[in-house]
């Protein structure tokens, strides 16, 4: 008691409201400048993401039998080469998204 709490006023300050304005016409004219995709791109888009879920289905429901000694390789590198071929098809998607040029 023999401490006393100071009273912390609240401070208006006027240079918000500038600077929320400032934001917003930012983001208006980025919005505005963006280009839009074309229904092809979402139709490409859909059509590998139902191949990668169906191949991913298929790699479920056939893990459980296994293949005789004799067919079965002696290293399997089924992780990595996925792992490869989605960076490369990542990296050329990526790439042919980034050279996209203004209509």
């Amino acid at each position: 008691m023999g401490r006393e709490t100071a009273r912390r006023v609240p401070v208006l300050r006027t240079d918000v409201d500038e600077r929320e304005r400032a934001i917003e016409a930012i983001t208006q004219k980025a919005r505005e400048e963006r280009p839009r995709h074309s229904p092809t791109f979402w139709i490409a888009a859909l059509v590998v993401g139902m191949l990668g879920l169906g191949a991913f289905f298929e790699i479920m429901r056939t893990e459980g039998r296994s293949s005789s000694p004799a067919t079965a390789p002696a290293h399997e590198s089924g992780f990595a080469t996925g792992i490869l071929l989605g960076l490369a098809a990542g990296i050329a998607i990526g790439v042919a998204i980034g050279r996209r040029r203004k209509p």
